[in-house]
């Protein structure tokens, strides 16, 4: 079954601002990443999804319901995490968690309470005296509590020193294990690439591209680095155009048939080579014509 579906699925906020005509398809028990630069239109997708707010046309499917007819039914079993978090300030945490788990039912107390120990949230708080990393993780445990059929994040570790992060990712991966579907949009590319199988790409309201996690991984170009005499790293310099030599090692960036260049490279006396992975970051500016200064 898809755990989400849009067809044709526009919001049109004038000036080129929104989403236009997407078509998104997300399988049942697929983590995956929603990616884009600030303005491309992730958060409105969610909020569409999450009928928020109204499309000015297409539609939306959650498990086969429609988004604006069966929004109530739909909310019983999706998590949602905002990127910025806002509930009542004078509520404590516990009196927050509490009508939060209202809403739902049979709730696991014990489960909630053990979110609340793994996420280091004083609950006797009130919610405006947090930081906004503990409003982040409050927001967190709202939205796991029921152990939902899907969940919604958007920029999840946004505010998450690295060991909160760690937790939140442990404890996704668990909620996948037991079939749970996780639909993420992340400005962290490292994070979407450890996580998420499948990956969607979105630049100004229009879906770039869509393709597994690994796919674009092996597209990826690598980085190289070789130690040889300077009579070696002459030559391969003026093979591979762009490359740098710099005391006395020579560094290019290979796209293509590794074997075709290991095979070379065996040829040779060398000292040292490296070869890395180009950062996924890297490999996505393509699709946004180079201005990563907008999109990590």
């Amino acid at each position: 079954m898809k755990a989400i579906e849009t067809c044709q699925l526009t919001k049109n906020f004038g000036l080129s601002k929104g989403v236009f005509d997407l078509n998104l398809c997300v399988e049942e028990g697929e983590r995956f990443g929603f990616i884009g630069p600030n303005g491309a239109g992730k958060s409105t997708t969610i909020k569409l999804l999450l009928n928020m707010i109204y499309p000015t046309s297409g539609a939306a499917f959650i498990f086969g319901m429609d988004c604006a007819k069966e929004s109530a039914r739909i909310k019983q079993g999706v998590g949602y995490v905002p990127s910025d978090v806002r509930m009542y300030k004078n509520f404590k945490v516990k009196d927050l968690l509490d009508y939060a788990a209202s809403f739902y039912q049979d709730i696991d107390r014990a489960y909630v309470e053990e979110l609340v120990k793994l996420f280091e949230v004083d609950i006797s708080r009130k919610f405006g005296q947090l930081s906004f990393g503990n409003k982040k993780k409050v927001s967190v445990i709202q939205a796991l509590m029921h152990r939902p059929k899907l969940i919604l994040l958007d920029e999840p570790s946004n505010g998450l020193d690295p060991i909160m992060q760690e937790r939140l990712f442990d404890v996704l991966e668990r909620l996948s294990q037991d079939g749970s579907t996780v639909f993420m949009s992340s400005h962290n590319l490292d994070e979407v690439q450890r996580f998420c199988q499948k990956v969607a790409i979105i630049r100004e309201g229009k879906l770039v591209r869509t393709a597994e996690t690994s796919e674009i991984s092996l597209e990826r170009p690598k980085t190289i680095r070789i130690s040889a005499a300077a009579d070696v790293l002459s030559a391969l310099s003026k093979q591979y155009t762009g490359s740098t030599l710099q005391n006395g090692v020579l560094t290019f960036t290979y796209q293509g048939d590794i074997g075709v260049l290991l095979r070379q490279l065996a040829a040779l006396e060398l000292t040292d080579v490296t070869i890395s992975d180009v950062k996924l970051a890297d490999a996505f500016m393509s699709y946004y014509g180079g201005r990563g200064n907008e999109y990590v």
